[in-house]
C-alpha cells in the first residue's frame, strides 16, 4: 500500500466510472498527486485502487459513493492510501504482425507476396487501423461526455478536473479527426489521379500527334521539296510513320483505363480522324517523292547531256 498526504484543494486525479471500486482513471499532469508521486517516487498510476481516505476503508465503494464521500471530505490535509491494481492485462491494440498476417492470409490466398504487394497490404492495414482508432475514440468521447453531464457541479475542484479532462479529450479527438481527414484526402487524391492520369496521358499523346502531323506536312512545302532529296524524304516518311504508329498505339492502350464511355468514344473518333489525315499526307508524300525522283532523274539527264555536249565541242575544237 502507498500512503500520501495531499494539502491542495484539488486532488489531481479522476476516478474510473466503469469500475466497481474506487480506481484511478487519470492523474492530472502537474496536479497535486503527480507532484507528490515525483517527490516520493511513488508507484501509483492509472488502475491503482484507493484503499483508505483518512481512516475510512473505501475499497468497496462504487463511483457514486466515493464521489459523494470525497465531496463531503473538505478537510485538508487529506491522507489517501492506494492499493496497486494487479492481474489486469489491457490490450489496446492489435499488433502490426497479427494485422499484417490476417491481411496477407485474406488477400493473398497463401500465395507468395512480393515486396510491392507487402507494402500495399501494410499501408492498407495501417489506414484501416487508424480509421478504427478514430471511430473507437469518437464512441468513447460520446460516452465520456454523456457521463460527465451527470456529474454534480457543486464541488469546485471536480468541475475544473472534468473540464480539463473534457478539453484534453476534445483536443485528442480533433487530432484524430485531422489524421482521419488526411487519410481520406490521400485516398481521394489517389482515386482522382487514377481517373485523371490516363486522360492527361492521352491528351499529351494527342498533342504529340498533332505536332508530328504539322512537321510532316511542312516537308511537303515547295521550299522543303526543293531542298530535300528523295532518299531523305523516304527516311522522313519512315520516321514520321513509325512515330505516329507508336503514339497511336499508346493512346489505344491508355483508352482501356478510361471509364467514361462518351469520352472514350470521342477520343476514338479523334484518333480515327488523325489516322485519316495521316493517310492523306502519306498519299501526297508518296506522290511528291515520285515527282522528286523524276525531277532528280531529269536533272541527271540534263547534266549528262551538257557534259556530253561540252566534251564533244572540246574534241572537235
Amino acid at each position: 500500500m502507498f500512503e500520501f498526504i495531499i494539502y491542495d484543494k484539488t486532488l489531481g486525479f479522476t476516478l474510473d466510472k466503469t469500475k466497481s471500486n474506487p480506481t484511478i482513471d487519470k492523474i492530472t499532469p502537474g496536479g497535486a498527486l503527480e507532484k507528490i508521486l515525483i517527490e516520493h517516487c511513488g508507484n501509483v498510476s492509472s488502475g491503482s485502487i484507493i484503499k483508505y481516505i483518512g481512516t475510512q476503508d473505501v475499497e468497496n465503494y462504487n463511483y457514486d459513493q466515493i464521489y459523494d464521500y470525497i465531496k463531503s471530505y473538505i478537510e485538508r490535509p487529506i491522507k489517501i492510501t492506494f492499493l496497486q491494481e494487479k492481474d489486469i492485462i489491457r490490450q489496446s491494440y492489435v499488433t502490426t504482425q497479427s494485422a499484417f498476417k490476417n491481411a496477407s492470409i485474406s488477400n493473398c490466398n497463401y500465395n507468395y507476396i512480393s515486396e510491392k504487394e507487402m507494402n500495399h497490404i501494410s499501408e492498407q492495414a495501417t489506414q484501416t487501423g487508424l480509421r478504427e482508432l478514430v471511430s473507437a475514440h469518437k464512441r468513447k468521447k460520446l460516452e465520456y461526455i454523456s457521463d460527465s453531464e451527470e456529474d454534480s457541479s457543486d464541488q469546485e475542484e471536480y468541475i475544473s478536473i472534468h473540464k480539463y479532462d473534457k478539453l484534453q479529450e476534445k483536443t485528442r479527438m480533433l487530432e484524430l479527426d485531422i489524421l482521419n481527414l488526411k487519410i481520406e484526402n490521400e485516398d481521394y487524391h489517389k482515386n482522382t489521379n487514377k481517373i485523371l492520369d490516363p486522360i492527361k496521358n492521352i491528351n499529351e499523346s494527342l498533342c504529340h500527334i498533332e505536332s508530328l502531323i504539322d512537321r510532316y506536312s511542312e516537308v511537303l512545302s515547295y521550299t522543303k521539296f526543293l531542298n530535300i532529296g528523295s532518299d531523305t524524304m523516304n527516311e522522313l516518311y519512315e520516321k514520321y510513320n513509325k512515330d505516329f504508329i507508336y503514339i497511336v498505339t499508346e493512346c489505344e492502350n491508355l483508352l482501356v483505363n478510361i471509364k467514361y464511355n462518351q469520352l472514350k468514344n470521342c477520343i476514338k473518333y479523334m484518333l480515327h480522324n488523325k489516322k485519316k489525315k495521316m493517310n492523306n499526307i502519306n498519299i501526297k508524300f508518296t506522290i511528291k517523292v515520285k515527282f522528286k525522283k523524276i525531277y532528280e532523274l531529269f536533272i541527271i539527264v540534263i547534266l549528262l547531256y551538257f557534259t556530253y555536249y561540252i566534251m564533244n565541242n572540246l574534241i572537235n575544237f
